[in-house]
């Protein structure tokens, strides 16, 4: 046990870390913690990607067919309270992990549900403007309740923040910078995006976004 600490420390240690055999070891623990890092992420997120974001996806397609039984509100409550479960786990591990570790179990989440909600969500559904308008309500909410673990957390889901802002835009402000980038280069098309505060998303996506608001 005291060999153990001793060779625990000698990997920290910046006079010995040097050293191959304990940089070797260390390589081992750095694996060890991100196999562990990536297990529990997926634990953490599994409900909210099998439940939330599945059900929150069946039921704007419900609503952009006529088909809803419930309104905006009532889905957005759905969707917000499995979300919070999760925010509530994320807290619940703080105490459990060094800040290092926990920075990269919270920040892995919110990629998952950033790149979870704009595949099945963002470009899942056939959006009107009752969906989009429900979108525009969720994504506010998202960052801010990421606020307790970063100052810029809307830097991390910008997927879904760009997405709900084109989603956002009049038919005519859609249509127009529709066939602007669709006349060019993909190259150019990406300067017009920056233009208009357009960064995370690609010429394409934006394109499929925009055929949905200007084809209604």
């Amino acid at each position: 046990e005291q060999l153990q600490e001793t060779e625990d420390q000698c990997i920290y240690d910046r006079h010995t870390s040097g050293v191959e055999c304990f940089k070797e070891n260390a390589k081992g623990f750095v694996s060890h913690i991100q196999n562990w890092t990536r297990k529990l992420v997926s634990l953490l997120t599994k409900e909210f990607e099998s439940g939330g974001v599945s059900n929150f996806r069946k039921q704007l397609k419900f609503l952009q067919e006529g088909k809803s039984q419930i309104d905006e509100d009532t889905i957005l409550g759905d969707f917000l309270m499995i979300f919070d479960d999760l925010v509530v786990q994320l807290r619940e591990v703080r105490p459990k992990v060094t800040s290092d570790v926990y920075r990269v179990i919270w920040t892995s989440a919110a990629a998952c549900i950033n790149t979870q909600l704009f595949n099945k969500v963002a470009l899942g559904v056939q959006h009107n403007h009752g969906t989009a308008a429900v979108l525009a309500k969720v994504v506010p909410l998202l960052v801010s309740a990421f606020e307790e673990f970063s100052r810029r957390p809307r830097a991390y889901f910008k997927l879904m923040v760009e997405a709900s802002e084109v989603l956002s835009m009049g038919s005519g402000e859609g249509q127009a910078l529709l066939e602007e980038i669709g006349s060019l280069k993909e190259s150019e098309s990406l300067s017009v995006l920056r233009a208009h505060s357009i960064h995370a998303l690609s010429p394409l996506q934006t394109s499929q976004l925009l055929n949905m608001i200007t084809m209604q």
